[in-house]
């Protein structure tokens, strides 16, 4: 739960609570990320946001992709996320030797398994942050 305490337009204090859900670093696994939206229908939070992880080292990170964008929650990306695309595109950032280590493979897999799904693009399109706003609430 956010509690909040801001000075408004009218100049008096202003209260206000929000009850949010925060997932992060799901990695594929889907029959977790599903166990834990369960828990948030019955929570019944104001707002749902996922920061990020949503891919890499588990089974089903095609089909989190899937209910990710069923979904449509805000989201953030995370640096799992973000590697897949690098993977993908053979960033000069990540070392060449990365591509050959056999410790790597899992990444190799996961980045081909979301490249043919289509699903690169809608990682790379996710913010590096996203903003909450109260009603009412001054912002900087």
């Amino acid at each position: 739960m956010v509690k909040a305490r801001w000075l408004n337009q009218a100049g008096c204090y202003t209260d206000a609570t929000l009850r949010l859900a925060i997932l992060a670093d799901i990695h594929g696994n889907l029959h977790a990320l599903e166990a834990v939206l369960d828990d948030i229908e019955r929570q019944q939070p104001d707002l749902t946001v996922i920061n990020g992880d949503l891919v890499n080292r588990g089974p089903n990170n095609q089909a989190v992709m899937a209910r990710f964008q069923d979904l449509s929650l805000p989201a953030t990306l995370g640096n799992h996320d973000l590697l897949m695309r690098k993977w993908v595109t053979r960033d000069p950032d990540l070392p060449e030797s990365w591509f050959r280590d056999p410790i790597w493979e899992g990444t190799a897999w996961c980045a081909r398994q979301l490249e043919r799904g289509g699903w690169i693009d809608t990682l790379a399109a996710l913010p590096m942050t996203h903003r909450i706003e109260l009603d009412g609430a001054r912002t900087r």
